[in-house]
């Protein structure tokens, strides 16, 4: 490229000294001087332009490799991972060697259209992130499925087709139709007219205030302890309290009329 386009520079510059050759020696000296210098500009800009496409390329993480495989990172604070992605369109990607901000979980809710294998095909009712039908991934190692009233996991083969749900999802989704994304956490089985709990990152240790224990939480809202909140751990005989609460601590909530916090199930780092 660099060698045509010197060539027609060279041709443009025969036709200027044609018609200015009357003009005396010294202009077209200056006429020289003056296509050179635009002929070595012009060469080191399309080098430049190649060597910065060489080096910076546009190379991208694409999040479509696998699905259910997005994940938060409590100790660099960031989410991480693929997502599934089996149309033609395209999933959101990444630059490469880079990661995703750390964000509060996407809260969304609705009621369950089907579920077979990792995932979960839903209806979302709420006008957050993609309304109506998307695909929730369940990634076994970073993902929970819970029941709303004791907070025990759930397996996808009970759930039924139109019961409510509520979602907390992670930061990526693809841009497919239906969209899909990979869960936090999912809260099934949820009776009528009860609260369900709310799924949430801590942001600090439980702060001790004028007003009681304070639970610092990712996105808007902070949370009050009760005196005699009840501290749980998930799935194993390990005795927790709010001490054991941290900067990026999974919790699962439940909370009164107040917001108050009353029961709290803590999940293992």
């Amino acid at each position: 490229m660099r060698r045509n386009y010197v060539v027609i520079l060279a041709v443009g510059l025969t036709g200027v000294m044609l018609v200015t050759g009357g003009c005396g020696r010294n202009n077209a000296a200056a006429a020289g001087s003056s296509a050179e210098e635009t002929t070595t500009v012009e060469m080191v800009t399309v080098t430049t332009a190649a060597e910065t496409g060489a080096e910076n390329g546009s190379e991208t993480a694409d999040l479509s490799a696998a699905p259910g495989s997005v994940w938060f990172d409590k100790d660099t604070m960031t989410a991480h991972g693929d997502i599934a992605d089996t149309s033609e369109t395209e999933a959101e990607t990444v630059p490469a060697g880079e990661e995703m901000d750390v964000q509060a979980p996407v809260k969304v809710w609705g009621s369950i259209v089907s579920a077979e294998g990792d995932e979960i095909t839903v209806d979302n009712q709420s006008d957050v992130s993609s309304p109506g039908e998307m695909i929730i991934h369940i990634d076994p190692e970073h993902s929970v499925v819970v029941d709303a009233v004791n907070g025990l996991p759930v397996e996808l083969s009970d759930l039924e087709e139109g019961e409510s749900f509520v979602a907390y999802l992670g930061p990526a989704m693809t841009m497919s139709l239906p969209p899909q994304t990979t869960a936090y956490a999912v809260v099934v089985k949820i009776p009528e007219d009860f609260k369900a709990p709310a799924f949430v990152f801590a942001a600090d240790a439980v702060m001790e205030t004028d007003n009681g224990k304070l639970l610092d939480a990712y996105g808007e809202q902070d949370y009050m302890l009760t005196d005699d909140v009840e501290v749980l751990p998930y799935l194993t005989r390990n005795i927790v309290t709010t001490e054991d609460i941290r900067d990026g601590s999974r919790c699962l909530i439940w909370t009164d009329e107040y917001d108050m916090v009353t029961k709290l199930v803590l999940f293992a780092d």
